[in-house]
């Protein structure tokens, strides 16, 4: 009996070192799988930020050596982008408009086929307004055809996205915005006084001023 039980407390021996081995070999390989994901991860975001890094040098070096020719490159590359998201948004608004305006006719129609109740004002008014709406937003979809052509932006490299926000904090795009408004408010007012010269690419030159008298002449 005694050397029964020895060899039972020795095969349960066994067994727990056997588990153990296991247990440790399973743990091990976790560790280690872990170790290279997270040398992988460091080493993947070293690589993008010193990707990253040399864009932005890259952009800093085109601005430094282009100088003035591409500021305004990249500039009216700026522009063309905000002008085409700016149309895109505007041609979604008047098709929601039109589509507001014919909800409203529709129920302006409704509600003045009900019976009037004493304190509700301008129910007279109601059918006039829809047509005057349901006219509105047929002139629209008539338009939105016209306004289907989708616009091109010029293409930008990761390295011209830099190079552009080093001309914007420097202000260089402001100041490309600022004189392009300043020269569409000048040709309107060239129009206006039907002027059309040097503002409006025409070649009649500006009707020359007379200097001033001088005091006692």
């Amino acid at each position: 009996l005694a050397q029964a039980a020895g060899i039972s407390n020795q095969s349960k021996l066994n067994t727990i070192h056997i588990r153990f081995c296991v247990h440790q070999s399973f743990f091990s390989k976790m560790l280690n799988s872990l170790k290279e994901k997270a040398t992988a991860g460091f080493q993947g975001a070293t690589s993008a930020i010193n990707e990253r890094l040399d864009t932005a040098k890259g952009g800093k070096k085109m601005i430094d050596e282009g100088g003035e020719p591409v500021k305004a490159a990249l500039s009216a590359k700026k522009l063309a982008v905000d002008a085409v998201v700016a149309e895109k948004d505007a041609t979604r608004r008047l098709e929601a408009s039109a589509d507001s305006l014919e909800t409203a006719a529709r129920a302006l129609r409704d509600a003045a086929a009900m019976p009037a109740y004493p304190g509700v004002t301008g129910k007279e008014d109601f059918l006039t307004l829809a047509e005057s709406y349901e006219t509105k937003a047929a002139e629209i979809r008539k338009l939105l055809p016209s306004l289907a052509t989708t616009l091109q932006t010029p293409t930008n490299t990761p390295v011209e996205q830099d190079a552009l926000g080093y001309i914007q904090i420097q202000g260089g795009y402001q100041s490309a915005k600022s004189q392009t408004r300043d020269a569409i408010a000048q040709v309107k007012r060239a129009g206006s006084s039907g002027y059309t010269g040097a503002a409006a690419g025409s070649t009649t030159a500006a009707p020359p001023v007379a200097p001033a008298a001088a005091p006692g002449v």
